[in-house]
């Protein structure tokens, strides 16, 4: 089987660049600014590895925004 490559339109990356940056300031905004987060780092972990990847997956979605427009 042959796999193609997908080429997400324009829009379709700019609305995956959005809705990532709103998962990853939802996440901020209401998680990271609770009290329990600061109390308990067992846990805060892998809310931080979390963002981390929303923060890697908007720079390559970015880039590709770029390579596009240029």
């Amino acid at each position: 089987m042959i796999r193609k490559e997908l080429k997400p339109s324009i829009d379709n990356l700019k609305e995956a660049n959005d809705r990532t940056e709103l998962f990853h300031d939802f996440i901020v905004n209401y998680i990271i600014h609770h009290p329990v987060y600061k109390l308990d780092k067992e846990y805060s972990k892998y809310i931080d590895d979390a963002l981390e990847s929303l923060e890697k997956g908007q720079e390559i979605i970015s880039k590709k925004l770029k390579e596009r427009n240029d």
